[in-house]
Protein backbone atom coordinates (compact mmCIF):
# COMPACT_ATOMS: atom_id res chain seq x y z
CA UNK A 1 0.00 0.00 0.00
CA UNK A 2 2.85 2.60 0.95
CA UNK A 3 4.73 2.06 -2.23
CA UNK A 4 1.45 2.69 -4.23
CA UNK A 5 1.15 5.56 -2.72
CA UNK A 6 4.62 6.93 -3.24
CA UNK A 7 4.01 5.58 -6.50
CA UNK A 8 1.22 7.88 -7.22
CA UNK A 9 3.32 10.92 -5.32
CA UNK A 10 6.22 10.48 -7.56
CA UNK A 11 4.22 10.06 -10.77
CA UNK A 12 1.91 13.06 -9.51
CA UNK A 13 5.63 15.30 -9.37
CA UNK A 14 6.74 14.18 -12.25
CA UNK A 15 4.01 15.71 -14.14
CA UNK A 16 4.39 19.03 -12.51
CA UNK A 17 8.02 18.49 -12.48
CA UNK A 18 9.11 17.07 -16.33
CA UNK A 19 13.15 16.43 -15.87
CA UNK A 20 13.79 19.41 -18.17
CA UNK A 21 12.79 22.17 -15.99
CA UNK A 22 13.58 20.55 -12.38
CA UNK A 23 17.50 21.39 -12.16
CA UNK A 24 16.22 24.93 -12.91
CA UNK A 25 13.07 24.95 -10.36
CA UNK A 26 16.16 24.21 -7.84
CA UNK A 27 18.49 26.37 -9.27
CA UNK A 28 16.15 29.42 -9.25
CA UNK A 29 14.63 28.74 -5.81
CA UNK A 30 14.47 31.77 -3.92
CA UNK A 31 13.72 30.10 -0.52
CA UNK A 32 14.48 26.89 0.59
CA UNK A 33 12.48 23.87 -1.20
CA UNK A 34 10.08 21.86 0.64
CA UNK A 35 10.45 18.41 2.14
CA UNK A 36 7.86 16.32 -1.20
CA UNK A 37 10.01 18.76 -3.40
CA UNK A 38 13.09 17.53 -2.26
CA UNK A 39 12.05 13.82 -2.22
CA UNK A 40 11.37 13.99 -5.20
CA UNK A 41 14.78 14.69 -6.83
CA UNK A 42 16.44 12.16 -4.63
CA UNK A 43 13.85 9.77 -6.30
CA UNK A 44 15.08 10.92 -9.78
CA UNK A 45 18.93 10.55 -8.40
CA UNK A 46 18.23 6.90 -7.25
CA UNK A 47 16.69 6.42 -10.92
CA UNK A 48 19.49 8.36 -12.51
CA UNK A 49 22.67 8.56 -10.28
CA UNK A 50 25.19 9.60 -12.60
CA UNK A 51 23.40 12.97 -12.92
CA UNK A 52 25.74 14.97 -10.89
CA UNK A 53 24.44 18.57 -12.12
CA UNK A 54 21.31 17.98 -10.75
CA UNK A 55 22.66 16.37 -7.03
CA UNK A 56 24.99 19.41 -7.50
CA UNK A 57 21.85 21.38 -7.56
CA UNK A 58 20.13 19.45 -5.01
CA UNK A 59 23.19 19.69 -2.28
CA UNK A 60 22.91 23.51 -2.59
CA UNK A 61 19.46 23.42 -1.67
CA UNK A 62 20.16 21.64 0.77
CA UNK A 63 23.17 23.28 2.10
CA UNK A 64 20.63 26.50 2.24
CA UNK A 65 17.69 24.69 4.22
CA UNK A 66 21.00 23.95 7.15
CA UNK A 67 20.59 19.97 6.06
CA UNK A 68 24.43 19.83 5.89
CA UNK A 69 24.93 15.89 6.72
CA UNK A 70 22.74 15.29 3.27
CA UNK A 71 24.11 17.53 1.46
CA UNK A 72 27.80 16.05 2.23
CA UNK A 73 26.39 12.60 1.31
CA UNK A 74 25.64 14.51 -1.98
CA UNK A 75 28.62 15.97 -2.66
CA UNK A 76 30.67 12.99 -1.94
CA UNK A 77 29.08 11.04 -4.51
CA UNK A 78 29.87 13.95 -6.93
CA UNK A 79 33.97 13.21 -5.85
CA UNK A 80 33.93 10.07 -6.04
CA UNK A 81 32.16 9.54 -9.72
CA UNK A 82 31.90 13.34 -11.25
CA UNK A 83 34.07 14.60 -13.94
CA UNK A 84 36.84 17.65 -12.96
CA UNK A 85 34.53 20.05 -13.18
CA UNK A 86 32.08 18.80 -11.27
CA UNK A 87 34.09 17.45 -8.42
CA UNK A 88 35.92 21.29 -8.75
CA UNK A 89 32.07 22.41 -8.00
CA UNK A 90 31.44 20.10 -5.14
CA UNK A 91 34.84 20.94 -3.27
CA UNK A 92 33.56 24.92 -3.87
CA UNK A 93 30.12 23.49 -2.07
CA UNK A 94 32.06 21.94 0.84
CA UNK A 95 34.42 24.68 1.66
CA UNK A 96 31.55 27.07 1.48
CA UNK A 97 29.59 24.41 4.10
CA UNK A 98 32.72 24.35 6.08
CA UNK A 99 32.77 28.13 6.22
CA UNK A 100 29.38 28.82 6.95
CA UNK A 101 29.48 26.72 10.00
CA UNK A 102 32.50 28.57 11.00
CA UNK A 103 31.12 31.30 11.20
CA UNK A 104 28.23 29.98 13.58
CA UNK A 105 31.10 28.77 15.86
CA UNK A 106 32.29 31.08 18.99
CA UNK A 107 35.98 32.16 18.13
CA UNK A 108 37.55 30.33 21.20
CA UNK A 109 35.45 27.16 20.07
CA UNK A 110 38.02 24.07 19.77
CA UNK A 111 35.83 22.54 17.03
CA UNK A 112 36.18 25.93 15.49
CA UNK A 113 40.51 25.68 15.76
CA UNK A 114 39.71 22.47 13.81
CA UNK A 115 37.39 23.71 10.93
CA UNK A 116 40.02 26.75 10.51
CA UNK A 117 42.49 24.37 9.99
CA UNK A 118 40.76 22.47 7.35
CA UNK A 119 39.38 25.28 5.13
CA UNK A 120 43.51 26.36 5.15
CA UNK A 121 44.34 22.49 3.63
CA UNK A 122 41.41 23.47 1.16
CA UNK A 123 42.42 26.59 -0.12
CA UNK A 124 46.57 25.50 -0.30
CA UNK A 125 45.05 23.16 -3.29
CA UNK A 126 41.67 25.09 -4.57
CA UNK A 127 43.80 28.03 -5.08
CA UNK A 128 46.67 26.15 -6.59
CA UNK A 129 43.52 24.58 -9.41
CA UNK A 130 40.92 26.54 -9.40
CA UNK A 131 40.39 27.72 -13.09
CA UNK A 132 37.42 30.10 -13.08
CA UNK A 133 39.46 33.43 -12.22
CA UNK A 134 36.32 34.80 -10.26
CA UNK A 135 35.58 32.02 -8.20
CA UNK A 136 39.49 32.31 -7.70
CA UNK A 137 39.23 35.86 -6.22
CA UNK A 138 36.44 35.03 -4.09
CA UNK A 139 38.88 32.20 -2.11
CA UNK A 140 41.89 34.52 -2.47
CA UNK A 141 39.04 37.09 -0.22
CA UNK A 142 38.69 33.75 2.36
CA UNK A 143 42.31 33.30 2.53
CA UNK A 144 42.76 36.77 3.78
CA UNK A 145 40.24 36.36 6.48
CA UNK A 146 41.98 32.79 7.71
CA UNK A 147 45.10 35.20 7.78
CA UNK A 148 46.43 33.17 4.96
CA UNK A 149 47.75 36.41 3.17
CA UNK A 150 51.01 34.80 1.45
CA UNK A 151 47.98 32.40 -0.22
CA UNK A 152 46.28 35.63 -1.64
CA UNK A 153 48.84 36.73 -2.57
CA UNK A 154 50.39 34.30 -4.70
CA UNK A 155 46.83 33.81 -6.36
CA UNK A 156 47.31 38.00 -7.35
CA UNK A 157 50.12 37.71 -8.79
CA UNK A 158 49.21 34.26 -11.05
CA UNK A 159 46.07 36.33 -12.22
CA UNK A 160 48.08 39.19 -13.23
CA UNK A 161 50.26 37.17 -14.69
CA UNK A 162 47.33 35.13 -16.63
CA UNK A 163 45.60 38.68 -17.24
CA UNK A 164 41.76 36.73 -17.73
CA UNK A 165 39.01 39.26 -19.09
CA UNK A 166 37.47 39.95 -15.75
CA UNK A 167 35.05 43.05 -15.02
CA UNK A 168 36.92 46.00 -13.56
CA UNK A 169 34.99 45.90 -10.20
CA UNK A 170 36.86 42.23 -9.42
CA UNK A 171 40.50 43.71 -10.00
CA UNK A 172 39.63 47.07 -8.00
CA UNK A 173 38.14 44.72 -5.15
CA UNK A 174 41.23 42.84 -5.06
CA UNK A 175 43.43 45.96 -5.20
CA UNK A 176 41.49 46.93 -2.46
CA UNK A 177 42.42 44.11 -0.64
CA UNK A 178 45.54 43.89 -1.17
CA UNK A 179 46.63 47.46 -0.37
CA UNK A 180 44.43 46.58 3.36
CA UNK A 181 47.21 43.63 3.99
CA UNK A 182 50.13 46.30 2.60
CA UNK A 183 50.90 44.88 -0.45
CA UNK A 184 51.19 48.37 -1.92
CA UNK A 185 52.88 47.92 -4.85
CA UNK A 186 50.54 44.47 -6.03
CA UNK A 187 47.92 46.75 -5.75
CA UNK A 188 48.57 49.35 -7.75
CA UNK A 189 49.44 46.31 -10.16
CA UNK A 190 45.86 45.22 -9.51
CA UNK A 191 44.21 48.77 -9.90
CA UNK A 192 46.09 49.40 -12.92
CA UNK A 193 44.43 46.11 -14.49
CA UNK A 194 40.89 47.15 -13.30
CA UNK A 195 41.69 50.43 -15.86
CA UNK A 196 42.72 48.13 -18.33
CA UNK A 197 39.82 46.78 -18.36
CA UNK A 198 37.52 49.62 -17.85
CA UNK A 199 36.08 51.88 -21.23
CA UNK A 200 35.45 55.02 -19.28
CA UNK A 201 37.83 58.12 -19.31
CA UNK A 202 36.90 58.98 -15.58
CA UNK A 203 36.97 55.92 -14.22
CA UNK A 204 40.07 54.78 -16.03
CA UNK A 205 41.74 58.65 -14.55
CA UNK A 206 40.24 57.26 -11.39
CA UNK A 207 41.51 53.66 -10.77
CA UNK A 208 45.09 55.38 -12.41
CA UNK A 209 45.75 57.91 -9.72
CA UNK A 210 44.19 55.26 -6.83
CA UNK A 211 47.07 53.04 -8.13
CA UNK A 212 49.43 55.72 -7.93
CA UNK A 213 48.74 56.35 -4.59
CA UNK A 214 48.57 52.94 -3.55
CA UNK A 215 52.27 52.69 -4.90
CA UNK A 216 53.07 56.02 -2.71
CA UNK A 217 51.04 55.10 0.39
CA UNK A 218 54.08 52.26 0.77
CA UNK A 219 56.84 55.10 -0.05
CA UNK A 220 57.48 52.69 -3.25
CA UNK A 221 58.05 56.25 -5.83
CA UNK A 222 60.26 54.59 -8.26
CA UNK A 223 57.74 51.37 -8.76
CA UNK A 224 54.58 53.90 -8.58
CA UNK A 225 56.81 56.31 -11.57
CA UNK A 226 58.00 53.25 -14.07
CA UNK A 227 53.86 51.73 -13.49
CA UNK A 228 52.98 55.43 -14.55
CA UNK A 229 55.76 55.53 -17.55
CA UNK A 230 54.35 52.04 -18.72
CA UNK A 231 50.28 52.55 -17.83
CA UNK A 232 49.96 56.30 -18.96
CA UNK A 233 49.08 55.72 -21.88
CA UNK A 234 45.88 58.21 -22.78
CA UNK A 235 46.42 59.87 -20.07
CA UNK A 236 49.40 61.77 -20.71
CA UNK A 237 46.58 64.23 -21.99
CA UNK A 238 44.77 64.61 -19.01
CA UNK A 239 46.04 67.96 -16.89
CA UNK A 240 45.26 65.92 -13.62
CA UNK A 241 46.95 63.21 -13.69
CA UNK A 242 50.06 64.96 -14.93
CA UNK A 243 49.80 67.57 -12.43
CA UNK A 244 49.64 64.63 -9.61
CA UNK A 245 52.97 62.52 -11.92
CA UNK A 246 54.84 66.11 -11.53
CA UNK A 247 54.63 66.06 -7.58
CA UNK A 248 55.18 62.48 -7.31
CA UNK A 249 58.34 62.68 -9.55
CA UNK A 250 59.48 65.58 -7.27
CA UNK A 251 58.45 63.77 -3.92
CA UNK A 252 60.84 60.80 -5.41
CA UNK A 253 63.60 63.41 -6.16
CA UNK A 254 63.59 62.31 -9.88
CA UNK A 255 63.78 65.87 -10.99
CA UNK A 256 64.01 65.26 -14.64
CA UNK A 257 60.66 63.34 -14.60
CA UNK A 258 58.69 65.95 -12.67
CA UNK A 259 59.98 68.66 -15.17
CA UNK A 260 58.69 65.94 -18.45
CA UNK A 261 55.52 65.80 -16.91
CA UNK A 262 55.61 69.49 -16.01
CA UNK A 263 56.47 70.40 -19.76
CA UNK A 264 53.33 68.28 -20.77
CA UNK A 265 51.00 69.77 -18.27
CA UNK A 266 52.39 73.48 -19.42
CA UNK A 267 51.85 72.63 -23.09
CA UNK A 268 48.48 71.39 -22.38
CA UNK A 269 47.37 74.22 -20.22
CA UNK A 270 48.84 76.88 -22.61
CA UNK A 271 47.10 74.78 -25.83
CA UNK A 272 44.04 77.48 -25.56
CA UNK A 273 46.06 80.30 -25.86
CA UNK A 274 49.42 79.53 -28.16
CA UNK A 275 48.41 77.14 -30.68
CA UNK A 276 51.12 78.20 -33.52
CA UNK A 277 54.51 78.00 -30.38
CA UNK A 278 57.18 76.28 -32.17
CA UNK A 279 57.88 73.19 -30.51
CA UNK A 280 60.24 73.75 -27.55
CA UNK A 281 60.14 77.38 -27.50
CA UNK A 282 56.92 77.35 -24.58
CA UNK A 283 59.21 78.87 -22.36
CA UNK A 284 59.99 81.87 -24.13
CA UNK A 285 57.14 82.57 -25.97
CA UNK A 286 54.34 81.39 -22.46
CA UNK A 287 56.49 82.55 -20.06
CA UNK A 288 59.48 85.13 -20.75
CA UNK A 289 59.29 88.29 -19.61
CA UNK A 290 60.60 90.80 -22.61
CA UNK A 291 60.60 94.05 -20.47
CA UNK A 292 61.75 94.34 -16.88
CA UNK A 293 59.58 94.75 -13.81
CA UNK A 294 60.63 98.27 -12.32
CA UNK A 295 57.70 98.88 -10.16
CA UNK A 296 54.37 97.50 -8.82
CA UNK A 297 52.90 98.54 -11.68
CA UNK A 298 52.25 95.31 -14.44
CA UNK A 299 53.68 96.90 -17.65
CA UNK A 300 51.73 96.58 -21.00
CA UNK A 301 52.14 93.18 -22.98
CA UNK A 302 52.73 92.82 -26.51
CA UNK A 303 49.88 91.14 -28.67
CA UNK A 304 52.21 88.28 -29.02
CA UNK A 305 52.49 88.19 -25.64
CA UNK A 306 48.88 88.37 -24.51
CA UNK A 307 48.17 85.37 -27.08
CA UNK A 308 50.71 83.47 -25.95
CA UNK A 309 50.71 84.06 -22.08
CA UNK A 310 49.67 81.30 -19.72
CA UNK A 311 46.92 83.20 -17.46
CA UNK A 312 48.10 82.74 -13.94
CA UNK A 313 47.54 79.59 -12.09
CA UNK A 314 48.52 79.41 -8.62
CA UNK A 315 48.93 75.61 -8.55
CA UNK A 316 49.83 75.51 -11.96
CA UNK A 317 52.31 78.11 -11.60
CA UNK A 318 53.56 77.10 -8.04
CA UNK A 319 54.52 73.61 -9.25
CA UNK A 320 55.79 74.42 -12.23
CA UNK A 321 58.42 76.90 -10.62
CA UNK A 322 59.20 73.51 -7.88
CA UNK A 323 59.62 71.72 -11.24
CA UNK A 324 62.12 73.83 -12.52
CA UNK A 325 64.46 74.88 -9.65
CA UNK A 326 64.67 71.31 -8.49
CA UNK A 327 65.68 70.43 -11.87
CA UNK A 328 68.38 73.29 -11.96
CA UNK A 329 66.46 75.15 -15.09
CA UNK A 330 66.82 78.27 -13.65
CA UNK A 331 65.92 79.78 -17.11
CA UNK A 332 62.43 78.64 -16.68
CA UNK A 333 61.58 78.94 -13.41
CA UNK A 334 62.79 82.70 -13.93
CA UNK A 335 60.32 82.79 -16.88
CA UNK A 336 57.48 81.20 -14.50
CA UNK A 337 58.48 83.79 -11.62
CA UNK A 338 58.58 86.71 -14.50
CA UNK A 339 55.04 86.19 -15.40
CA UNK A 340 53.40 85.46 -12.69
CA UNK A 341 54.73 88.65 -11.46
CA UNK A 342 53.58 90.28 -14.57
CA UNK A 343 49.76 89.14 -14.19
CA UNK A 344 50.15 89.58 -10.17
CA UNK A 345 52.26 92.40 -9.23
CA UNK A 346 51.34 92.60 -5.51
CA UNK A 347 52.24 88.95 -5.01
CA UNK A 348 55.64 89.74 -3.33
CA UNK A 349 55.81 85.83 -2.73
CA UNK A 350 56.56 85.44 -6.53
CA UNK A 351 58.71 88.81 -6.62
CA UNK A 352 60.81 87.01 -3.89
CA UNK A 353 61.07 84.28 -6.34
CA UNK A 354 61.94 85.82 -8.69
CA UNK A 355 64.50 88.20 -7.30
CA UNK A 356 65.72 84.65 -5.57
CA UNK A 357 65.98 83.06 -9.34
CA UNK A 358 67.80 85.98 -10.96
CA UNK A 359 71.02 86.25 -8.53
CA UNK A 360 71.50 82.31 -9.27
CA UNK A 361 70.95 82.83 -13.09
CA UNK A 362 73.34 85.52 -13.05
CA UNK A 363 70.56 88.32 -13.76
CA UNK A 364 71.69 90.74 -10.45
CA UNK A 365 69.77 93.62 -12.54
CA UNK A 366 66.68 91.59 -12.83
CA UNK A 367 67.12 90.49 -8.98
CA UNK A 368 67.71 94.00 -8.07
CA UNK A 369 64.33 95.58 -10.10
CA UNK A 370 62.11 92.75 -7.92
CA UNK A 371 63.84 93.66 -5.24
CA UNK A 372 62.71 97.88 -5.38
CA UNK A 373 59.48 96.86 -5.73
CA UNK A 374 59.73 94.85 -2.76
CA UNK A 375 60.77 97.09 -0.49
CA UNK A 376 58.65 99.93 -1.78
CA UNK A 377 55.73 97.94 -1.07
CA UNK A 378 56.61 96.56 1.76
CA UNK A 379 58.82 99.81 3.39
CA UNK A 380 60.63 97.33 5.29
CA UNK A 381 64.79 97.94 6.31
CA UNK A 382 65.45 94.24 5.10
CA UNK A 383 63.96 94.62 1.93
CA UNK A 384 65.71 98.45 1.69
CA UNK A 385 68.96 96.61 2.45
CA UNK A 386 68.50 93.89 -0.32
CA UNK A 387 68.16 96.91 -2.33
CA UNK A 388 71.20 98.85 -1.24
CA UNK A 389 73.30 95.88 -1.16
CA UNK A 390 72.52 95.48 -4.83
CA UNK A 391 72.71 98.82 -6.21
CA UNK A 392 75.85 99.79 -5.40
CA UNK A 393 77.88 96.92 -7.71
CA UNK A 394 75.19 97.78 -10.16
CA UNK A 395 76.40 101.16 -10.40
CA UNK A 396 72.63 102.72 -9.17
CA UNK A 397 73.89 105.07 -7.43
CA UNK A 398 70.75 106.99 -7.12
CA UNK A 399 68.68 103.86 -6.09
CA UNK A 400 71.37 103.25 -3.50
CA UNK A 401 70.91 106.47 -1.75
CA UNK A 402 67.28 105.92 -1.85
CA UNK A 403 67.77 102.52 0.10
CA UNK A 404 69.94 104.33 2.41
CA UNK A 405 67.59 107.01 3.41
CA UNK A 406 65.04 105.12 3.90
CA UNK A 407 67.23 102.99 6.33
CA UNK A 408 68.27 105.79 7.99
CA UNK A 409 64.48 106.66 8.84
CA UNK A 410 63.94 102.77 9.98
CA UNK A 411 67.30 102.45 11.22
CA UNK A 412 67.72 105.70 12.90
CA UNK A 413 70.35 104.12 15.43
CA UNK A 414 72.89 102.20 13.03
CA UNK A 415 75.49 104.27 12.45
CA UNK A 416 76.81 102.07 9.30
CA UNK A 417 73.62 103.30 7.67
CA UNK A 418 74.61 106.86 8.43
CA UNK A 419 78.05 107.11 7.52
CA UNK A 420 77.35 105.10 4.12
CA UNK A 421 74.55 107.91 3.45
CA UNK A 422 76.50 111.07 4.40
CA UNK A 423 79.33 109.36 2.06
CA UNK A 424 76.07 108.79 -0.90
CA UNK A 425 74.80 112.30 -0.55
CA UNK A 426 78.41 113.99 -0.52
CA UNK A 427 79.03 111.67 -3.56
CA UNK A 428 75.85 112.91 -5.31
CA UNK A 429 76.41 116.50 -5.00
CA UNK A 430 74.41 117.50 -2.04
CA UNK A 431 76.42 118.13 0.96
CA UNK A 432 74.08 120.54 2.03
CA UNK A 433 71.73 117.83 2.75
CA UNK A 434 74.17 116.05 5.01
CA UNK A 435 74.78 119.71 6.88
CA UNK A 436 71.50 119.82 8.15
CA UNK A 437 71.23 116.13 9.53
CA UNK A 438 74.50 116.89 11.27
CA UNK A 439 73.81 119.88 13.12
CA UNK A 440 71.27 117.87 15.14
CA UNK A 441 74.70 116.55 17.05
CA UNK A 442 75.41 120.69 18.27
CA UNK A 443 72.24 119.74 20.13
CA UNK A 444 72.80 116.80 21.99
CA UNK A 445 74.57 116.29 25.23
CA UNK A 446 77.00 113.61 26.39
CA UNK A 447 80.73 112.91 25.30
CA UNK A 448 80.20 109.66 23.03
CA UNK A 449 82.59 108.18 19.93
CA UNK A 450 79.30 108.85 17.58
CA UNK A 451 78.52 112.18 19.05
CA UNK A 452 81.88 113.65 18.38
CA UNK A 453 82.29 111.59 14.57
CA UNK A 454 79.04 113.72 13.77
CA UNK A 455 80.63 116.96 14.92
CA UNK A 456 84.15 116.67 13.14
CA UNK A 457 82.11 115.68 9.98
CA UNK A 458 80.08 119.00 10.54
CA UNK A 459 83.06 121.03 10.79
CA UNK A 460 84.53 119.53 8.04
CA UNK A 461 81.44 120.06 5.75
CA UNK A 462 80.86 123.55 6.84
CA UNK A 463 84.19 124.28 5.88
CA UNK A 464 83.84 123.07 2.16
CA UNK A 465 81.03 124.94 2.40
CA UNK A 466 81.88 128.25 3.58
CA UNK A 467 79.82 128.01 6.73
CA UNK A 468 82.58 129.56 8.94
CA UNK A 469 79.80 130.12 11.73
CA UNK A 470 78.46 126.76 11.39
CA UNK A 471 82.44 125.69 11.61
CA UNK A 472 83.31 127.78 14.45
CA UNK A 473 80.01 126.25 16.95
CA UNK A 474 81.05 122.73 15.92
CA UNK A 475 84.92 123.10 16.79
CA UNK A 476 83.83 125.17 19.66
CA UNK A 477 81.51 121.96 21.08
CA UNK A 478 84.36 119.41 20.37
CA UNK A 479 86.64 121.68 22.65
CA UNK A 480 83.78 121.86 25.27
CA UNK A 481 82.47 118.25 24.99
CA UNK A 482 85.35 116.36 24.07
CA UNK A 483 88.54 118.43 25.24
CA UNK A 484 91.35 120.49 23.06
CA UNK A 485 93.44 119.62 20.46
CA UNK A 486 96.50 121.31 18.87
CA UNK A 487 94.18 120.54 15.88
CA UNK A 488 90.83 122.43 16.59
CA UNK A 489 92.99 124.68 18.29
CA UNK A 490 94.57 125.70 14.68
CA UNK A 491 91.02 125.63 13.33
CA UNK A 492 89.56 127.84 15.38
CA UNK A 493 92.27 130.98 15.24
CA UNK A 494 92.13 130.17 11.32
CA UNK A 495 88.47 131.44 11.37
CA UNK A 496 89.23 133.96 14.20
CA UNK A 497 92.39 135.25 11.70
CA UNK A 498 89.76 135.15 8.68
CA UNK A 499 87.50 137.59 10.78
CA UNK A 500 90.53 139.77 11.73
CA UNK A 501 90.08 139.11 15.33
CA UNK A 502 93.63 138.66 16.33
CA UNK A 503 92.96 138.53 20.08
CA UNK A 504 90.32 135.70 19.09
CA UNK A 505 92.98 133.71 17.03
CA UNK A 506 95.71 134.19 20.29
CA UNK A 507 93.05 132.99 23.00
CA UNK A 508 92.23 129.95 20.75
CA UNK A 509 95.85 128.96 20.15
CA UNK A 510 96.76 129.44 24.23
CA UNK A 511 94.14 127.01 25.24
CA UNK A 512 96.42 124.55 23.33
CA UNK A 513 99.84 125.73 24.52
CA UNK A 514 100.02 123.18 27.30
CA UNK A 515 99.63 120.12 24.66
CA UNK A 516 102.02 121.60 21.79
CA UNK A 517 104.68 122.27 24.74
CA UNK A 518 104.56 118.59 25.41
CA UNK A 519 105.65 118.25 22.32
CA UNK A 520 107.94 121.30 20.20
CA UNK A 521 109.47 119.22 17.99
CA UNK A 522 106.30 117.88 16.15
CA UNK A 523 103.72 120.80 16.55
CA UNK A 524 105.87 122.98 13.99
CA UNK A 525 102.42 124.61 12.64
CA UNK A 526 101.50 124.94 16.03
CA UNK A 527 104.75 127.13 16.85
CA UNK A 528 104.82 128.80 13.13
CA UNK A 529 100.81 130.36 13.86
CA UNK A 530 101.55 131.63 16.94
CA UNK A 531 104.81 133.31 15.92
CA UNK A 532 102.73 134.90 13.12
CA UNK A 533 100.60 136.21 15.76
CA UNK A 534 102.92 137.83 18.15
Amino acid sequence: MALAFGAAVALALALLFPFQGLQRTLERADAPLDALLIAYVEAWLVARPQNAALRLSLARQLMRAGDWQRAQAHLARVLAEGDAGEQRTARRLLFDADWERLQRLEAGDEAAATLREALRQQLHEALQTEPDPVAGLQLAQRALALGETALAVAYWERLLAASPALPAALWESAGLQALAVGRHVLAARLLLAARGAERRLAERRRLFLAAMRAAQAGNALAEALDLAERHLGELVADTETLEFLTRLALAANRPDLAQRYAVLLLRLSLAPFAPTRAPGAWPALALAAASPVRTAEAPAATPRERAARLPYDERLYTLAFDVFLANGNLQDALAVARSAVRQRPDDLRWRRRAAQVADWAGQPRLALEQWEAIARRTGRADDWDEVRRRAEPLGESALRLQALEALLRLRASDRNVARQWLQAVEDAGAPERALQWLRGALQETGADAWREERLQSLARLAEQLGERALERAALRTLQRDFGVTVERALALAALAEAQRDPDGAWEALAAALPLAERDVAGQRDFWRARAGLA
